[in-house]
């Protein structure tokens, strides 16, 4: 087995909970302010340890905490008893370079000209998270099994990357990857605080866990499942008129997969979370749980993501605990987005900073105290997509009502032909041999989604029935497009990326290679392939 396993040094989900308060599960439990009120101080010395933990590809209605019916979460849940629950997260796309691109820079992936497309990345001209905290004091870590998460794109700001690719495990390393920051961790001293991103690979496909997590929830091992990458997404028209879906069991076996995966990260999560409360129990933690987005089953046709933006794909958990600040579970119905991540913190802890953002620093401080503080009326939540072999479209979320304007659409029996081509059509693409339509060009195909009794946008509707809200959108996004600015190209990133990958030569660590097959033959690490998204 032959694993990567990258230690760089570079130079330069979701719980929020604070004070305990009196009350019910609502951001207006109680106006009392409460004697432990968050008052960050500046100092080094003082200033709390900051983990921001992402579970790749989780919805948030897979999470006990959000009301699943199995018990997939049940630590995180734990966590949840006691913190800030925001019950309308968005990610900023269902693509992981795009959504994590804006989660750093706290600008949407088309804000920069860097942040979309294939080879989204962070733009190197704009200060992200890690780079602030590192300026304060901080000691900056990145850790990841996360193959998409290459260290030239995403490790800007962070003094210490871990970065672990396995060719042959594409599934259950999240105790890998907690135990080698935890020996990092503990071999910090503790004069400084840390800023640690951790992202959890799985529950990404393939959906490979192991058998006594599987058994969780099933009386048996299905005994022949079947592989998203190639036979679900490949054969998908034909695997429906067999009666694939919903009840039948090649589907439910899938799910139970990618739940038994999600069950495996809690376990890594709650080993984190304990082994932190001792390395570092001098020292208060902020603790950010989300997701980088979610995952399709059939809902609309597909599975999957990186292919649409529906709810399924973009509603994720968001969970913010401030030890020893703790409190009951406080739910905040606010439609919030991943880009509110890096002003809210850094605003919550006072650290000093002073820039352009897409994202709104939220009221963290009054909504631990249970505060009642509802952020501005007007605001629309924006999710994008620009995958030019796939589809490219912007999704506009208000008050639960869901537009939905694509330059590039395909139906769900086009998205299983083109996922079967995928390697071909992305070479043919950076080889400037396949057109694509301009990000926020003319649309070809719009969407209008009515929320359903919860808030949330999932009732298709007929847009000439709802002119006044269609137009209100189509004005929103108009003025959105105006704004964006000329992209890098993707085959100018890719030229880039190499070029530093070359002058990086990262050392490679054999782990357990007796159990690599000899027929096995060496080809260059692709990550995109790797993910499976080729």
């Amino acid at each position: 087995m032959k694993t990567r396993f990258y230690l760089v040094l570079l130079t330069g989900t979701l719980i929020i909970c604070g004070s305990c308060v009196e009350g019910g599960n609502s951001t207006t439990t109680t106006e009392a302010s409460s004697p432990h009120t968050a008052n960050i101080s500046n100092s080094a010395h003082n200033l709390p340890d900051v983990f921001i933990v992402v579970v790749d590809a989780l919805r948030a209605d897979h999470v006990g905490a959000y009301g699943y019916h199995r018990n997939t979460t049940p630590f995180i849940d734990t966590i949840a008893e006691k913190a800030l629950v925001f019950t309308r997260a968005y990610a900023s796309s269902s693509f992981t370079r795009e959504s994590v691109s804006a989660l750093f820079t706290g600008r949407y992936p088309s804000s920069t000209p860097w942040s979309m497309g294939w080879m989204a990345q962070v733009d190197p001209e704009v200060k992200t998270i890690a780079e602030v905290f590192a300026e304060n004091g901080y000691q900056t870590i990145l850790c990841t099994d996360q193959p998409a998460l290459e260290p030239e794109m995403f490790g800007k700001g962070f003094n210490i990357v871990e970065y672990y690719t396995d060719k042959y495990e594409t599934s259950g390393n999240g105790d890998k990857i907690v135990e080698s920051l935890l020996k990092k961790v503990s071999e910090l001293k503790e004069d400084k605080p840390l800023f640690v991103y951790l992202h959890f690979y799985d529950p990404h496909a393939p959906y490979e866990p192991s058998a006594s997590f599987y058994l969780r929830f099933s009386d048996k091992i299905y005994p022949a499942p079947l592989r998203l990458h190639d036979e679900v997404r490949f054969n998908l028209p034909k695997l429906i008129e067999q009666g694939f879906g919903p009840g039948e069991e090649r589907f439910e076996d899938l799910v139970l997969r990618y739940d038994a995966e999600i069950a495996m990260v809690d376990e890594s999560i709650k080993k984190l979370y304990e082994s932190i409360s001792k390395l570092r129990k001098d020292r208060e933690t902020l603790w950010i749980f989300t997701a980088d987005h979610g995952e399709e089953f059939l809902e609309h046709g597909f599975v999957e993501h990186a292919w649409r933006l529906y709810f399924e794909s973009i509603h994720i958990p968001l969970i913010i605990s401030h030890s020893p600040y703790t409190c009951k579970r406080i739910n905040i119905p606010d439609e919030v987005s991943l880009v509110d991540l890096f002003p809210s913190i850094v605003t919550h802890l006072n650290l000093p900073f002073s820039d352009h953002w897409d994202g709104v620093a939220l009221p963290l401080k009054e909504w631990m105290r249970g505060e009642k503080n509802p952020l501005q009326t007007n605001r629309v939540i924006v999710s994008e997509l620009n995958i030019p072999t796939r589809t490219v479209g912007i999704s506009l979320i208000k008050d639960g009502w869901q537009y939905l304007c694509w330059q590039k659409w395909l139906t769900w029996q086009e998205c299983s032909e083109y996922a079967s081509k995928q390697g071909e059509l992305r070479e043919m693409y950076f080889q400037g041999k396949l057109s694509a339509p301009k990000f926020c060009s003319q649309p070809v195909y719009e969407e209008l989604i009515s929320p359903d009794e919860n808030g949330y946008p999932k009732n298709f509707t007929s847009p000439e029935n709802n002119k006044e809200i269609l137009i209100k959108r189509k004005d929103t996004m108009r003025e959105w497009c105006s704004k964006r600015p000329e992209m890098k190209t993707d085959i100018e990133k890719k030229k880039i990326t190499d070029e530093l990958k070359q002058k990086r030569k990262v050392p490679t660590t054999n782990i357990n290679p007796s159990e690599k097959s000899p027929e096995t033959k060496e080809e260059e690490f692709d990550p995109l392939k790797h993910a499976g998204y080729l």
